[in-house]
């Protein structure tokens, strides 16, 4: 008999397992999740005879939505031990997490698929595309005419990262985190070997893959302070390529567009408007 429940502290070693197994993420980003991001987060499982099969995480956040800033979810890492896939486990857990939301009063779940072919599984669920991102590229001496040519060394505190990001898609529907997952995206992704570089007023995520800088996460609240911030990219990074993912409607125009991202709409959100091309981004990459 299988039974959904909420994962408890004595969990971790079997929900590490099935994660390592499922992502092939090392123990040490593992660790790393479920010791400061679990926490403040949900997590569901799924046991049978005693033992957890299955599993998902849904981190608090928020969804900016025509202007209005709505509790919500961020489902994330979902994974079924290998050898027990194909039984419906994951369903019966997202079905538990439909729950959660509405019961607490959550408006969305919103998804990130790790493979395309996942779309059409989580449509099955009442998810439905609603996140994307446009994928900018310029050479190097492009960038250095955006940038304001002045590298000034900077550090922000990851309050005032979360400031600076939900200020900067202010205009966007967009997923918004607060300080403690902002500290923790960052540092999940230092941990990593990515970069983290600050300007005043802006901030990146970035790393260098086959000589080119990829910028995962860009944040800046004008113009100005991505000038700014390019400066500091210039200085920091010696890739002779940028690519930048940015919301749609960004600033920086161009590129093309991918989508990125689902979202089941909760029963406290029935009456909002459907939400398209909405900018997820920060995403534990």
């Amino acid at each position: 008999m299988s039974v959904v429940r909420f994962a408890q502290s004595a969990d971790v070693p079997a929900m590490s397992a099935i994660w390592a197994n499922a992502f092939g993420d090392s123990a040490e980003y593992i660790s790393f999740f479920m010791n400061e991001r679990l926490p403040s987060s949900a997590a569901l499982v799924l046991e049978e005879r005693g033992v957890v099969k299955s599993q998902l995480f849904l981190l608090p956040g928020n969804m900016s939505v025509s202007g209005a800033v709505v509790p919500s979810l961020y489902l994330y890492a979902a994974a079924t031990e290998r050898d027990s896939r194909g039984r419906g486990f994951m369903a019966l857990l997202i079905e538990a997490a439909k729950e959660y939301a509405a019961d607490g009063g959550f408006h969305y779940i919103t998804l990130v698929p790790s493979g395309g072919g996942l779309y059409g599984y989580y449509s099955r669920f009442d998810f439905h595309e609603a996140f994307g991102y446009r994928l900018l590229s310029f050479c190097r001496a492009e960038l250095e005419n955006l940038s304001d040519g002045a590298a000034k060394n900077h550090i922000l505190t990851a309050f005032e990262m979360s400031e600076i990001r939900n200020k900067g898609l202010s205009g966007f529907d967009s997923f918004l985190w607060d300080e403690n997952a902002v500290s923790f995206a960052s540092g999940q992704h230092a941990l990593s070997g990515g970069k983290i570089i600050c300007a005043p007023r802006a901030w990146a995520l970035s790393y260098e893959e086959n000589g080119a800088e990829n910028i995962i996460e860009l944040c800046a609240e004008s113009s100005a302070a991505f000038a700014a911030l390019a400066a500091r990219l210039l200085d920091k990074c010696g890739a002779e390529t940028f690519k930048f993912k940015v919301p749609d409607g960004f600033f920086l125009k161009g590129g093309e567009y991918f989508r990125g991202g689902m979202i089941f709409k909760a029963p406290a959100a029935e009456r909002s408007k459907s939400i398209r091309r909405a900018y997820m981004g920060l995403i534990m990459e």
